[in-house]
């Protein structure tokens, strides 16, 4: 990988020089199409020119509401550009969480897919900044003549020059708006620099040990940075060549894999376990992945065996989107179960509830801040109260609980909202989902707070079943008596046929807790269940 000067690391001067650097070698693939260095930038060139011509300019921010496709890195890469401010929306909003996120982020232009276009025109409207729609529409069956707004096809972009752009843009200055995952609550408006995207990219390539030589593959949303960070910029970096899938699927993972003879993904939030649990295939180890960047806790003995079982490298991480990788193991020093040390580029500590660092093997709140500067968000856009609350006492807080072990080893432990209090007892719902998660006719599940009569918590557990198997509460409660203390063990259980998750695969605890305990809700109690003490 080439080491960046520090006034080189805005994306859209390393997208020049790596195309100078590697021409006609490819660098993106989608579907059976494959596109140089040189025609990538040359299109996002042209798009950039048309932006330009349509009056966009440096600290716009134009929003990108589209399917995985060529088309959105185009925009992305040429909004980098001219020194506009991109903010990937996530394609699974709609009504208030699509308005919420137009409005917060202040869009002047959305690019969006016209699949998508049923999403937006019941909230028009109300999106009282939005000006202009640049419409992406592959199949040419979508019409827009009911929006209120100015629109043009996306098409349209590809026909300006292809004449560099000259606009001045700083590697401080802010390249995008990402939005939370917004699992514990509300979507924040993440306000990130072009240096904390190169910085996110190069340590992921060296976590990677990646090289031209390789393949990175993503399915994830390109709304979600483990795509375009971790993924496609990592593969810029370096040279490689990035290969885009549309969407995750569990059974045709690594049919893909194999097609694009892919040598490392990205993992985030469930990924891992659903791939796992899918059932034993006599090809399972014949795929081309060597290593795998977790973004997420796994069992040290799902993790062994989804190593023998796929013969790849797995290699657990901690970040966030407003910090970046923090915290991260190696392919040469590693210990499986954790999220891996710090990286020297960041002090991470264990703090307590009043801010004071606790000792080894303490659980406590983790808490980050960057050695150098530019490596962390410039803040949460338009909440300068969020921002100064996070960064209590100069330390940003993550909201996520862990310990660190006396080798300096980080173990995740919990997000500290998903923290459950009952009769006075802490209990995970990380723990409690891991052995939950271990019933051989169990898929997913999640562990959520209820308020019970006395004031405090009881232990909710809703859980999606394998294709094909049935459960009875009482079985899963006695496996889950065996295994867990018994204040942890839940006293509500819920069967569904899916978890509310984010477009990146992340549970939405939120809409568990608020839905609380429902008409098809087995109790414990009341069903006269007894544990054993």
């Amino acid at each position: 990988m080439k080491d960046y000067k520090l006034e080189e690391r805005t994306l859209g001067s390393i997208l020049e020089d790596q195309a100078r650097a590697n021409g006609d070698a490819v660098f993106l693939r989608f579907r059976h199409e494959q596109i140089s260095y040189h025609d990538f930038n040359t299109k996002v060139n042209r798009v950039a020119n048309s932006l330009l011509k349509l009056g966009v300019s440096t600290g716009d921010k134009i929003a990108i509401l589209m399917p995985n496709c060529p088309q959105f890195m185009y925009a992305w890469f040429a909004v980098a550009k001219i020194g506009g401010i991109a903010v990937p929306i996530n394609t699974a909003y709609k009504w208030d969480m699509l308005r919420y996120a137009l409005q917060k982020c202040d869009a002047r232009v959305l690019i969006i897919g016209s699949q998508f276009l049923e999403q937006l025109l019941p909230i028009e409207q109300g999106l009282t900044r939005l000006e202009r729609l640049i419409i992406y529409d592959e199949g040419g069956q979508h019409q827009a003549t009911r929006t209120k707004f100015e629109h043009l096809a996306y098409d349209d972009l590809l026909n300006s020059p292809a004449t560099r752009i000259e606009t001045e843009v700083a590697f401080s200055d802010p390249m995008a708006i990402i939005f939370t995952s917004g699992t514990t609550g509300p979507s924040k408006a993440v306000l990130r620099s072009h240096h904390q995207f190169y910085c996110i990219a190069s340590h992921c390539v060296r976590i990677m040990r990646a090289t031209s030589e390789d393949i990175l593959y993503t399915c994830l949303p390109l709304c979600h940075g483990t795509a375009h960070t971790f993924t496609a910029l990592s593969a810029l970096l370096c040279g490689a060549q990035f290969a885009l899938g549309e969407r995750f699927s569990a059974s045709a993972f690594w049919h893909e894999v194999r097609d694009y003879k892919a040598t490392a993904f990205s993992a985030a939030g469930t990924l891992l376990t659903m791939l796992h649990r899918q059932p034993l295939q006599p090809d399972d180890a014949d795929n081309t992945i060597r290593v795998i960047p977790s973004a997420s806790s796994i069992d040290p003995e799902v993790h062994r065996d989804f190593e023998l079982r796929f013969q790849v490298k797995v290699i657990e991480l901690y970040g966030l989107t407003e910090v970046g990788i923090v915290i991260s193991n190696w392919p040469d020093d590693e210990r499986p179960g954790s999220c891996g040390k710090a990286l020297p580029e960041y002090e991470v500590k264990i703090f307590d509830d009043d801010d004071n660092e606790v000792g080894p093997n303490t659980v406590g709140e983790i808490v980050v801040r960057p050695r150098k500067p530019w490596f962390t968000m410039l803040g949460y856009y338009n909440d300068p109260e969020g921002t100064l609350q996070v960064y209590r006492n100069l330390w940003f807080h993550t909201g996520d609980i862990a310990r660190c072990d006396e080798d300096g080893y980080f173990h995740f432990v919990d997000r500290k909202k998903d923290a459950i209090r009952r009769r006075g007892e802490n209990i995970s719902a990380f723990e409690v989902e891991r052995v939950v998660n271990n019933h051989p006719a169990v898929l997913e599940s999640a562990a959520v707070p209820v308020l019970s009569e006395l004031g405090e918590d009881e232990v909710k557990i809703v859980v999606v079943l394998k294709k094909g198997v049935t459960l009875r509460p009482e079985e899963l409660v006695a496996f889950c008596d065996e295994r867990l203390p018994y204040f942890a063990v839940p006293t509500y259980v819920q069967f569904k046929e899916a978890l509310p998750k984010t477009t990146n695969e992340r549970v939405q605890k939120h809409v568990l807790r608020e839905e609380g305990v429902t008409s098809d809700t087995w109790d414990r109690d009341k069903a006269g269940y007894k544990l054993k003490r």
